[in-house]
């Protein structure tokens, strides 16, 4: 199964870009309409590595999934696949 998201922003990929790999939700602003899903915490890469190979950590409230980055083209294409969860 693949699964494409697309998504327009009011702000350029650079500003985008680092949020795919250093961010944090705001606990503030909660999500009412979850359901019981898991709620983001944080998404973050392991390690000291980035680019094709690397592993992309999302972090919820019922736990973790790993990623491996299949494809990684700066401010332009992020390709990854789910390689394990605790969720």
């Amino acid at each position: 199964m693949q699964l494409k998201t697309y998504r327009k922003f009011n702000a350029t990929p650079a500003q985008l870009w680092p949020l795919l790999f250093h961010s944090r939700m705001d606990d503030r602003k909660p999500c009412y309409f979850l359901f019981g899903l898991p709620k983001p915490v944080e998404c973050r890469l392991a390690g000291n590595g980035e680019g094709v190979g690397a592993t992309r950590e999302c972090i919820s409230d019922k736990g973790v999934i790993r990623q491996t980055i299949l494809e990684w083209v700066p401010e332009q294409k992020l390709r990854f696949e789910l390689r394990e969860t605790s969720i």
